[in-house]
């Protein structure tokens, strides 16, 4: 499974790495549910946390019926793009956090995001494989993941 999920995370930063020239969403670019949701004053962090809310909302839907499967490895990949791309950014708290425990806030943040990914990646093989029921289980570890972390990492909580 290890090496699936690593061949996986490989093809995906391939991904990454293709999309803007072939019209695919990244770097800037969200998906227009997300955009519709941002306002201006929002940071690049949020946006991208609104891109993965939205695509949230969509697996919450498609992952029901496996006739949706397409529409959910889409949504999938736009929230392990998003996801990868707010990994590299500070979340507002961070700025709170006194100086010197600051990097390993940082640092935790990244880990909770690494690990996001990875259940994102993990519910995209479980589809690839056919195993609807597994996937189901995947996302729903996937929201689960959501209420710690932004208790953690959010100044809202």
């Amino acid at each position: 499974m290890k090496t699936l999920l690593l061949a996986a995370l490989a093809g995906l930063c391939a991904a990454a790495a293709v999309a803007p020239s072939v019209g695919l969403p990244l770097g800037g670019g969200l998906p227009e549910t997300a955009r519709t949701l941002a306002d201006d004053d929002e940071t690049e962090l949020d946006k991208r946390m609104l891109a993965i809310k939205a695509q949230v909302r969509t697996l919450r839907r498609s992952l029901r019926d496996a006739e949706s499967n397409d529409a959910s490895l889409e949504a999938l990949h736009a929230l392990q793009v998003a996801a990868l791309e707010a990994k590299l950014m500070e979340p507002r708290r961070a700025a709170g956090v006194p100086e010197p425990e600051r990097p390993a806030f940082i640092r935790a943040y990244r880990q909770e995001m690494v690990r996001f990914t990875l259940v994102a990646l993990e519910t995209e093989a479980a589809l690839l494989a056919g195993d609807q029921e597994k996937a189901g289980e995947l996302f729903s570890a996937l929201r689960d993941l959501e209420d710690p972390a932004h208790e953690r990492f959010t100044e809202d909580g």
